[in-house]
């Protein structure tokens, strides 16, 4: 393939995905972009999926499987698993989302050349 026409198919690539067709689309991103809208509408629904206090203390409820009461069963406080990993998905996703902003802003502020000056001196 010439470089002409491997510009030519970027081109055609990038116009197809601005006009909105999924046509394109590898099968593999859309199903990862479903999974990722999926966590995400869990980590900020939360609260209305879970309404419990994922650190109340439920000694009657000590390692219960799970059940309709507790989806994912408790642990050795009596603690609701799955109220335990919605507080931390909405905090794991919290964090990445500073990262990226902290990226975002890094790279307005100072351009490239900081990536420059890191791969010269990774350098073998």
């Amino acid at each position: 393939m010439s470089g002409a026409s491997a510009a030519g198919a970027l081109r055609l690539r990038a116009r197809s995905w601005r006009s909105g067709r999924l046509a394109d689309v590898p099968p593999s991103v859309l199903v990862a972009g479903g999974v990722l809208a999926v966590l995400v509408v869990l980590a900020l629904g939360a609260g209305l999926i879970r309404p419990l206090d994922n650190r109340s203390v439920n000694l009657d409820a000590v390692l219960q499987p799970p059940s309709l009461a507790y989806p994912m069963g408790t642990d050795e406080s009596g603690r609701d698993l799955m109220a335990l990993v919605l507080a931390g998905m909405r905090i794991s996703f919290l964090v990445s989302l500073a990262a990226a902003a902290s990226h975002w802003s890094w790279a307005e502020r100072w351009g490239s050349w900081p990536a420059r000056l890191a791969a010269r001196s990774t350098r073998p």
